[in-house]
């Protein structure tokens, strides 16, 4: 595992130093001070990552992820590609430590940084993502609470993808408030246990889902959905 974090680390090196060769950090056109030159903006991380995903077969997107990800290790988080290059830690928790600080200015990324590598090798996934966040929030209390109020501007309900290989099933995400989607996720659950405890012979996650998807084929018939009081802000007082 360490050798494979090596290697990963090389990677990611060569990745980066892709973007500052000539043919990927600047396009011929860049320079030209016609009206077209001036709408176009040139992204050394996309060039470099299109003949990375042509080389060995990635799509545009994970390849572009890739290079961006060494870029960030070699300019931006020197340590903790260091700690990778000696196999302190994988790929995995590089990645999660430069996601996670990545909302913090250098210097207090670089603090948070110092504080979790020592002991980011010995800890789980999750638990290094407990320890990134907590972090980051004690690190920058303003910043977080501006990025809470940011993403409750952004709550939102995505449409069903296809999931799976043509099965027929989707997938539905809800992104939002966490105090909102554990009410969601109560009453759901409180409503699914009810019917189980009447010898309801579908498991807990059929029910949830069941539940959950009747309101809509209730509100498709009756043409009504929720209760009388209609919409509301998350978060408002039902009393």
């Amino acid at each position: 595992e360490r050798q494979i974090a090596h290697l990963r680390a090389l990677q990611l090196r060569a990745m980066a130093e892709l973007t500052g060769r000539e043919n990927y950090a600047s396009c011929r056109g860049c320079g030209d001070a016609d009206a077209a030159s001036l709408r176009h903006t040139h992204d050394r991380v996309r060039a470099a990552g299109s003949e990375v995903s042509a080389a060995l077969a990635w799509t545009p997107g994970h390849a572009d992820t890739r290079v961006a990800l060494g870029v960030e290790l070699v300019e931006d988080l020197p340590a903790t590609l260091t700690a990778l290059d000696a196999g302190a830690i994988d790929e995995r928790r590089a990645e999660l430590i430069a996601a996670k600080t990545r909302v913090l200015d250098p210097p207090a990324r670089g603090r948070v940084v110092e504080q979790v590598l020592p002991t980011a090798g010995a800890r789980t996934l999750r638990q290094l993502s407990r320890d990134l966040d907590r972090l980051v929030i004690t690190t920058d209390p303003a910043a977080a609470e501006e990025r809470r109020c940011r993403g409750r501007e952004q709550r939102r309900v995505q449409r069903p993808t296809a999931y799976g290989d043509a099965d027929g099933t989707s997938i539905m995400c809800l992104t939002g408030p966490a105090e909102d989607l554990a009410a969601l996720w109560t009453a759901l659950d409180a409503a699914a246990r009810a019917a189980r405890g009447g010898n309801d012979p579908r498991t807990l996650d059929q029910l949830r889902f069941d539940i959950a998807t009747g309101l809509g084929w209730t509100a498709l018939t009756t043409g009504h959905l929720g209760g009388c009081g209609g919409t509301q802000e998350p978060g408002a007082d039902t009393a």
